[in-house]
């Protein structure tokens, strides 16, 4: 298993790093003269201990300083949603991060439990229906390619795919988006209802993860484009 725990530790940090780039290229900035970057500076000198060589370095540095200090580190970014507190595109960046990371802490642990069935669902539910000729893959391929355009074509100024991603993996939900939730909440109970109709096992758990697996990949094609 030290094959899949490093595999495992590679990916969070990627991910980790891959966060800490786009909040500095994005976020942050090195402009002195940006509104941004002098936000950066006012809520970080709260955490810098009075450091003034720290204060006076680059903005990589005062990650770094974080990092070094252990007020930020994979999965843990309480310190950086306090800094971002009035930034709402950088504290979704960070909770994307956070859930990827429990995705595959939690994918890691089961596989290390021998619970293949907890972190591949696709797989279970394939087997139980291997009979049918292929016929309910293809019914749950054109159910999932139905929902994407769905949600394409009803919310097309919302960020669908994150805000999804992030209801499914217990996300906080905003009072705005009760059409969405309303929306998401049909879309499992239909997919459930598939799932019970084929006999696949626990129909309501494996509703939720196959859309949850979706959700993920949906959100990492996304930002590979």
């Amino acid at each position: 298993m030290a094959e899949i725990n490093s595999c495992s530790n590679s990916d969070i940090e990627t991910i980790h790093n891959d966060l800490i780039r786009k909040l500095i290229i994005g976020h942050v900035g090195h402009n002195e003269n940006m509104d941004r970057y002098v936000n950066w500076i006012m809520r970080f000198r709260d955490y810098s201990d009075d450091n003034p060589v720290v204060l006076e370095g680059s903005v990589i540095g005062h990650f770094v300083y974080l990092e070094d200090t252990e007020k930020i580190a994979p999965g843990n970014y309480d310190v950086l949603k306090q800094i971002f507190t009035d930034d709402r595109k950088a504290l979704r960046k960070i909770e994307e991060a956070v859930n990827k990371i429990k995705i595959i802490k939690s994918t890691a642990k089961s596989l290390n439990n021998g619970n293949k069935d907890e972190i591949a669902p696709y797989v279970k539910i394939l087997v139980e229906v291997k009979n049918d000729e292929g016929v309910f893959l293809r019914n749950l391929t054109s159910f999932l390619c139905n929902m994407v355009n769905n949600f394409k074509s009803e919310f097309p100024a919302l960020p669908w795919i994150n805000t999804g991603f992030n209801i499914l993996h217990g996300g906080e939900r905003d009072d705005t988006l009760a059409t969405f939730c309303t929306k998401m909440m049909n879309v499992q109970e239909n997919l459930e209802k598939m799932l019970l109709k084929e006999s696949v096992n626990d129909p309501k758990t494996n509703s939720r993860k196959i859309l949850g697996s979706c959700f993920a990949l949906l959100q990492t094609i996304e930002n590979e484009i």
